[in-house]
């Protein structure tokens, strides 16, 4: 059955990849909810809520409100908050609520933006679909809202797009740059859009030279980027020395699967050959998340269901599995112990950073 899963934990939502990448902008976000949606993420699905401070809140829906879609409510709300905080812009996040009740955010969005006399984005999410999508949405809308046109362009600027702690976690996301700056022998201006970045770096994001797109999510801004500065990109991931580590651990094996989101996954099977040399592996490549076109190969699969990784599992003969260690539960007890296992932690699936030792 799509989606079921019996084994594995539920996936961060798409509400909480917008989230994840409004994060650090300056914003108002407001999560169109009764207070659970705003709770789970929260806790759960960003790692840097407890370090970083956030302009985040809950719409606090009562039933009634709900039920007679009471918008003036939300907007009352949020024009007595961005009194106080001053925000760039305003960001009203959907869940399943406002889903069911078909809220219109198009209508929202234009009596928000009238009120509070700043930018507003609104992003339909359901809480049905996953991280990615989100990021991909709120990345997109961002950047063809606020990104203005350059003075000049920085030979030595690099726009990381797709960068999220909901990929590998805070620890490693931090470390994207160093990885880049050694695996380019260059002393670079690096900029990961979103992650310990602003909004004024979103709003000369056409100042940089090229991007590096590091995940499947930060594709479509990458594209529009291209159409509208014409700033090329390309799609790759710096690999840190733990998981050039893995890499080459992997190349001793000949049928290997690496279930990870796509970009980081290419990057790795293009590395494990490289050190495997003459004895070329099969390499496999699964996701659950998004997948482009421009990396695929023949063998390769998207996921639909937990059920859909196990049997790919079972019927492939692999000898090797790159991934997060959550995905073992999915797996047959025979599956799991003929299989060498190498962990590379996803935090959107099962909440765990990647380890300081694969930084």
């Amino acid at each position: 059955m799509r989606g079921l899963l019996q084994h594995l934990a539920p996936f961060a939502p798409d509400s909480s990849g917008v989230v994840s990448a409004l994060y650090e902008l300056g914003g108002l976000i407001v999560i169109h909810d009764a207070g659970g949606c705003t709770g789970n993420y929260c806790g759960f699905d960003e790692p840097r809520w407890k370090e970083k401070p956030c302009a985040l809140f809950s719409a606090g829906l009562r039933d009634m409100d709900a039920i007679l879609g009471r918008d003036d409510r939300l907007v009352e709300k949020a024009q007595a908050a961005a009194a106080l905080i001053k925000p760039h812009f305003l960001a009203i996040v959907g869940t399943p609520v406002p889903c069911v009740i078909a809220t219109d955010f198009q209508g929202l969005t234009r009596l928000a933006e009238k009120k509070l006399g700043i930018p507003t984005l609104s992003f339909a999410t359901t809480g049905t679909a996953l991280y990615d999508t989100g990021l991909s949405q709120a990345y997109t809308e961002a950047f063809a809202r606020f990104g203005k046109e350059p003075c000049e362009i920085s030979k030595t600027r690099i726009g990381i797009l797709g960068a999220s702690p909901l990929d590998l976690g805070q620890t490693h996301a931090r470390h994207l740059h160093a990885n880049l700056q050694r695996a380019q022998n260059k002393d670079l201006e690096i900029i990961s859009f979103g992650l310990d970045s602003g909004f004024e770096d979103l709003a000369r994001v056409a100042s940089c030279a090229r991007h590096l797109v590091i995940a499947p999510s930060g594709l479509a801004c990458a594209k529009l980027l291209e159409k509208r500065f014409g700033t090329p990109y390309s799609l790759d991931y710096p690999l840190s020395s733990g998981l050039l580590r893995l890499a080459k651990e992997a190349a001793d094996y000949q049928r290997i699967l690496i279930v990870h989101q796509q970009v980081l996954a290419s990057t790795l099977r293009r590395q494990i050959l490289e050190d495997a040399g003459k004895n070329t592996p099969e390499i496999s490549i699964a996701s659950f998340f998004q997948m482009t076109e421009e990396l695929w190969q023949e063998g390769d699969r998207h996921l639909e269901s937990e059920q859909d990784f196990s049997l790919l599992v079972e019927e492939g003969d692999y000898t090797c599995l790159l991934g997060d260690a959550l995905l073992l539960r999915a797996l047959s007890p025979k599956n799991r112990d003929r299989l060498h296992f190498l962990e590379i932690p996803h935090f959107a699936v099962s909440g765990t950073p990647m380890p300081l030792g694969l930084c």
